[in-house]
């Protein structure tokens, strides 16, 4: 029995068919609806209730609907899992069965005798709802309920079962908004909007104890009218809160029903440690205050007052709900939480370390007051750069990210032990962060991951075998678009329509019931007919230029495109094709009729199409045959003919050009210049419509069509991407020009021209973009300019004004000239931001499921980390060391510094004066600036004031952050890279273990362990053939056919059969290794399938083990009886390491079905030899005057 819940609403079970199995109610209330009355409630039925008991044995239609009121927890048998079970007791299944017809026998005579139908002797009426609930529950109460039998009321009664458990008073149970019953209201239901809004105001406020209790404790110490207000404040918020954990309701270990007792709400509180850490924190440790002096007791209130601290697990309770929620992104939501955290982190680790050193006043022994007396030697005292807090967040950056500058040194032992203590565990703290977030963006990155693993695995495979570049290409175009899709799951079946919930169902269903209706055979057919096939059916979605069917095609299949166009060459008419589109279907009446397709039908552009096969059409009509016998009498008066196939869809018919010559080079690339635009105008003449037409929407604004050109450009074509490629290049190249034109004044004029022509390129982008074409949400191509111009500006219109606006020359004449220039400066600098195009390129390109992951991120990130640094090193010699003026040096250096005299020398002249000297200065920022975003500070260059502390902690902070996303997003996405490698090697090793405990000889042993290694070597963990086999039909039998076909025109039997059988064959078909030596199939085993040589040897033993044969590749062997399983009569064993071609031995006679003249050739041969088949370089070769050239059956 299977697990299976559902929500209320929920529908269990529809009137589309036959129920195929039981329903057991396991907890909740399910209610039974009227299919005749507009899907009325009838009755209802709680845990206890069995339903569809009858289904196990017989086939009855259904006539009701099942629906959940509430969530609902079934056990469902499946019909065809209790007849496996049936077959191994047959006398309890005998039993039960006869009791189902005993019971049915009773009401079908009840029903015939009684000529009102009523179960109520008293009453002439059908019997009421409120009738049969009474007479179920006084059968449930009555002690003896077989006592009367006289009448019909007792009839009934009699054929009452234990099976069903009823829900009273349904209509009337009502969920409050927030209590959980009315007798209680002061027991709050949790999970409500209210909880959700106090566990908020619970975040906020802790979070501010957080900040604003250790700062106070630590660097204010004192108390005023606010502080005392704050205090009394969190302390009443404290207490709300364990009040309200006392009330509110806890759900029971089967999560559908609640506690609602104080007392049980407390006991189940008192097993969790986070309440004992809230009555704790709420405890009033300021009553111990009296015991200190006078002087101190504001200082030790405050410190006593740091117990409301311990709410801290609130925080992580509240991130661990939001990570839950599915429609949250976990991956911001885990970004805000390592924010949150590295920042509580480092501004408790500062409060912590000044108190270490002033705990009341600062001592002379500690690193504090040792600071201060470095400065005062130095002569640089300045009350503003040694501000206790910034110096001490400072200090905690220096230890939690272990950069360690050296200009603040521990001066005693517990300056060190606590030092060692901050950087051990700020060590553990971005370790950890970093960890997590590689392991979030491993998450986020694994579906995708394994699905290039498999595409690659597969690519691997079709090299091995030679296939063509052709035939590669396609397959990477067909993953590709299956990937882009639904990210593949359509692709691998993992979507099962009736396990999505009910609204994400009914969308998929009636998408496809509404494409289906378009059939004309299907218009007038059965809803649940309908409903089979729209769940039966198949969605394939196919990239451009493939092949949905070719013409001579049996696999029965019918096609309707959904949305999309194609091509349809009738191969009656050719040089002639028409062109299709959605809600067109092709292959109807040949899957019915199962004669061969005649037509070749190819996709135009992306297209979604709709297969049905012919075993999912079967078992709709096995279901509803009345619509199997409409659609009957309708073939009847269809020809197929190829005229009426092909007529029928035609929508546009034109002529096949064909090229007779061999264009040339400049010929191509004219070609290529020509497809990539489009003249509007002339288009619109050639059909017929005036151009400036649709301006007039523009209204007020149409003057300004005369500005933009008649012309747009295809959004896939090669001249656009290597527009694209110029762009992006550009974008680079000003990322790191232009910090230097506008900081240093000495290199301007030799990289101006450079400036000038990204300037040049980045306007003539702008303006290009504004008759760049867009594909519409249907994926209509639209390129008037008239539309394509609003469709930038809703865009990114703005920004890129904004970026690519000449800033610098405009505030430049603007401003008076004894202002500053690093505002002009400053202002030139935004040309920066343009670097997100390159990130938007790198994105797209990320997409693409074919492109490595790891490289692409490392070609993102490194060039993003040296513009960013080189910005940041621009910003800093802006703000410090401006022309015309001088200000205190940027950076500090030691002693042992080797820039301290060219630093001073620099500095006290203005910038541009010296060409070297600027240059220099601008190595010496570039390289604080790294030292500090890597945390790798040698002490050479330190800041000096509150600016360039706060810079330096923002930037330590913004490396931290970056440089760790950069590796744990290329960690996430390599780790599943050699996945299957460590999986392969830990099954292997464990299947050695276990073959060394059960004493299996060391030959033995090797012998298995070669043979996966082997299997790893030629499929590296994965099945192409499995894989393959989800690939659309046409495209697999292509792959098939080219590997195949030589190996399978070897075998005797197939060596002048028509190609199509190769084809068909190569559905069913996949490789299997040995090694030399193994053993295939031995004499007197059960065999069902049939094997054919690819590559190596095999030997053919017979019964008593002699040497009968050796065949090489083309060799038939196995069981080519038309049973499913026969007894060999042979031993085959490996003469050589084989690949082998299996396939069942059922699918193989199905084939023959369709080619009598092959299945009468292997009844031949078979009759010499049962078991094997030599190929046919081994033996005569078949004639044709032998073998009738096959055709599949007309």
């Amino acid at each position: 029995m299977r697990n299976k819940t559902y929500l209320p609403g929920d529908e269990i079970v529809r009137p589309t068919g036959i129920l195929h199995g039981m329903i057991c109610v396991t907890s909740g209330i399910v209610e039974i609806l009227s299919v005749e009355n507009d899907s009325s409630p009838i009755i209802s039925f709680t845990a206890g209730t069995v339903l569809g008991e009858i289904s196990l044995f017989l086939a009855i239609p259904i006539k009701i609907i099942i629906r959940a009121s509430t969530i609902v927890e079934l056990q469902v048998l499946d019909a065809m899992d209790f007849y496996r079970l049936a077959m191994k007791f047959t006398s309890n299944c005998s039993a039960m069965r006869a009791d189902i017809i005993k019971r049915c026998k009773e009401s079908r005579k009840i029903l015939l005798n009684d000529e009102t139908k009523s179960l109520d002797p008293e009453e002439p009426a059908n019997l009421r709802l409120k009738t049969l609930k009474e007479l179920i529950k006084n059968l449930k109460t009555s002690p003896n309920p077989g006592d009367v039998e006289s009448t019909k009321l007792d009839a009934f009664k009699a054929n009452i079962t234990n099976l069903y458990v009823i829900m009273e008073n349904l209509p009337k149970v009502k969920v409050l908004p927030l209590t959980l019953m009315r007798n209680k209201p002061w027991i709050l239901r949790p999970d409500t909007p209210l909880t959700y809004t106090w566990d908020v105001l619970m975040f906020i406020v802790v979070s501010f104890v957080l900040i604003y209790y250790p700062y106070v404790a630590a660097f204010y110490r004192q108390i005023d009218t606010f502080g005392y207000m704050v205090l009394f404040s969190v302390e009443i918020v404290y207490i709300v809160d364990l009040f309200k954990q006392c009330i509110t309701a806890v759900p029971r270990d089967d999560l559908f029903s609640y506690k609602t007792e104080v007392k049980e709400i407390v006991l189940t509180r008192l097993r969790s440690y986070g309440f004992y850490l809230d009555v704790l924190s709420t405890y009033e440790l300021s009553v111990f205050t009296p015991l200190f002096n006078f002087g101190t007791r504001d200082h030790m209130l405050l410190i006593l007052s740091l117990n409301k601290m311990l709410r801290f697990w609130i925080v992580p309770r509240l991130f661990d709900t939001m990570e839950n929620q599915f429609t949250r992104s976990l991956l911001f939501i885990r970004i805000i939480k390592y924010i949150y955290y590295v920042f509580l982190a480092v501004h408790n680790a500062a409060s912590f370390l000044y108190l270490e050193a002033c705990p009341s006043h600062c001592y002379a022994d500690r690193w504090f007051h040792f600071f201060h007396a470095n400065r005062l030697d130095e002569g640089k005292h300045q009350p503003t750069v040694l501000h206790p807090y910034i110096i001490s967040v400072y200090l905690a950056v220096m230890l939690t990210s272990t950069t360690g500058y050296g200009n603040i040194l521990p001066a005693s032992d517990e300056d060190m032990v606590t030092m060692m203590v901050l950087m051990i565990l700020g060590l553990i703290t971005f370790t950890f962060v970093i960890s997590q977030l590689s392991g979030t963006l491993k998450h986020i990155e694994r579906k995708k991951t394994q699905y290039q693993e498999e595409i690659y695995a597969i690519d691997r495979f079709l090299k091995e075998h030679n296939m063509p570049q052709q035939l590669r290409e396609r397959m990477r175009r067909y993953f590709r678009v299956q990937w882009s899709y639904d990210r593949g799951r359509s692709f691998h079946r993992t979507i099962e329509i009736n396990q999505l919930p009910k609204k994400l169902r009914t969308i998929m269903l009636n998408e496809k019931l509404t494409t289906l209706q378009s059939v004309p055979i299907f218009k007038h057919a059965h809803p649940g007919f309908m409903l089979e096939l729209a769940k039966g059916c198949q969605v394939r979605v196919l990239p451009d230029k493939e092949m949905v069917v070719y013409a001579g095609s049996l696999d029965r299949e019918m096609y309707i495109l959904q949305s999309g166009y194609c091509t349809m060459h009738n191969k009656n008419r050719p040089g002639e094709f028409s062109v299709i589109g959605a809600y067109t279907s092709f292959g109807d009446l040949e899957m019915i009729q199962g004669v061969p397709i005649v037509l070749d039908v190819k996709t135009l552009t992306h297209v979604r199409i709709i297969c049905i096969e012919y075993a999912t059409y079967m078992r709709a009509v096995t279901k509803y045959p009345d619509v199997s016998r409409h659609i009957e009498q309708m073939m009847k008066t269809t020809k197929i003919t190829a005229s009426s196939i092909d007529l029928s869809r035609i929508t546009v018919t034109e002529k096949r050009t064909r090229h007779m010559f061999q264009p040339t080079v400049w010929q191509r690339f004219w070609t290529c210049l020509k497809d990539a635009f489009i003249n509007v105008y002339k288009y619109d003449k050639r059909h017929n419509r005036d151009y400036w037409e649709p301006f007039q929407n523009w209204n007020k604004l149409s003057f300004l069509r005369y500005i933009f050109l008649p012309i747009v450009l295809k959004p896939d074509s090669t001249v656009l991407r290597v527009w694209m490629t110029i762009r992006v290049l550009a974008c680079i190249f000003v990322g790191f020009l232009a910090p230097i034109y506008f900081t240093l004044p000495a290199l301007m004029m030799k990289i101006t021209g450079w400036i000038l022509m990204f300037q040049f390129i980045i306007w003539i982008d702008l303006y290009l973009t504004f008759h760049l074409a867009y594909y519409d949400q249907k994926g209509v191509l639209i390129f008037h300019p008239a539309k394509t111009v609003p469709h930038y500006i809703k865009g990114s219109f703005f920004l890129d004004l904004i970026i690519s606006f000449p800033y610098f020359t405009l505030v430049r004449r603007w401003i008076a000239d004894h202002r500053p220039s690093f505002v002009y400066n400053g202002c030139g600098l935004i040309k920066v931001l343009q670097y997100y195009k390159f990130l938007q390129v790198c994105n797209a390109y990320e997409t693409d499921i074919l492109r490595r992951s790891a490289s692409l991120k490392l070609l993102k990130y490194l060039p993003t980390i040296l513009i960013v640094t080189n910005l940041l090193a621009a910003m800093l010699i802006l703000i410090e060391c401006q022309s015309l003026e001088y200000r205190e040096t940027l950076f500090d250096l030691s002693t042992h510094g080797s820039y301290r005299a060219a630093i001073q020398e620099h500095c006290s002249r203005p910038l541009g004066s010296n060409q070297d000297m600027d240059f220099e200065m601008y190595l010496i920022a570039y390289y604080y600036i790294t030292a500090s975003m890597t945390s790798c500070g040698f002490g050479d260059v330190i800041p000096t004031n509150n600016t360039n502390v706060v810079a330096c902690v923002f930037t330590i902070m913004f490396g931290v952050f970056i440089y760790g996303s950069m590796f744990a997003s290329i960690a996430g996405s390599k780790i599943f890279a050699y996945y299957n490698v460590t999986i392969y090697r830990t099954q292997m090793r464990e299947m050695m273990t276990f073959l060394g405990k059960g004493n299996v000889s060391e030959k033995l042993k090797r012998r298995i362990f070669m043979h996966y290694l082997q299997t790893w070597g030629r499929t590296y963990g994965y099945t192409p053939q499995k894989t393959l086999s989800n690939v659309h039909t046409v495209l697999k039998q292509d792959i098939v056919d080219w590997m195949y076909e030589s190996t399978l025109r070897k075998v005797a039997v197939f060596n002048f059969v028509d190609k199509y059988f190769i084809r068909c064959v190569g559905k069913y078909i996949d490789e299997i290794y040995f090694l030399e030596g193994e053993e295939i199939c031995k004499h007197n085993h059960l065999q069902d399938e049939i094997y054919i040589i690819y590559r190596g040897k095999i030997d053919i033993l017979d019964a008593d083990g002699n040497f009968v044969t050796s065949m090489g590749g083309g060799g038939l062997f196995g069981n080519m009886t038309n049973k499913s399983t026969a007894l060999s009569a042979i031993t085959a064993v490996a003469a050589t390491n084989v690949e082998l071609i299996r396939m069942k031995s059922d699918d193989f006679h199905k084939t023959l079905v369709i080619y009598p003249n092959i299945k009468k050739e292997i009844v031949r041969l078979t009759s010499l030899s049962p078991d094997y088949i030599s190929p046919t370089a081994e033996m005569d070769y078949i004639t044709v005057d032998n073998v009738e050239i096959d055709s599949p059956v007309r």
